[in-house]
């Protein structure tokens, strides 16, 4: 019987507002605290949560998903989705769906991905 896989995809939406500090040390402060409480977490719902949170927090995005792929129904869907419940699209659907490799999608520039 086939298995979901642990292949993720994350999508960040950006929506134009103050950009805030981008400095360096920001940048170093998100992502020691966030690994200090990756490195203790063993739920891997909790894991790929605070990469969502810590990603969105690095870049200053509104939100982050994260897409796994269901291979049993053929569909991805989401395991951290802020902001909304869990949604479930068929493979190859969407922009998501349409990539094989995870990708950052610039919606604020209105630009395809580039993957």
């Amino acid at each position: 019987m086939p298995s979901l896989t642990v292949n993720t995809f994350l999508f960040l939406e950006i929506e134009a507002k103050d950009r805030g500090d981008r400095s360096p040390e920001r940048l170093l402060r998100i992502i020691f605290d966030y690994t200090a409480k990756i490195a203790n977490e063993r739920n891997l719902h909790s894991v790929l949560l605070l990469m969502a949170n810590m990603g969105r927090e690095i870049i200053l995005a509104d939100r982050c998903t994260v897409w796994m792929i269901d291979h049993i129904d053929n569909e991805l869907f989401t395991t951290v989705a802020h902001g909304v419940n869990e949604i479930r699209i068929p493979l190859n659907t969407g922009i998501v769906g349409s990539h094989s490799i995870p990708c950052l999608v610039d919606v604020l520039m209105k630009q395809l991905p580039r993957c």
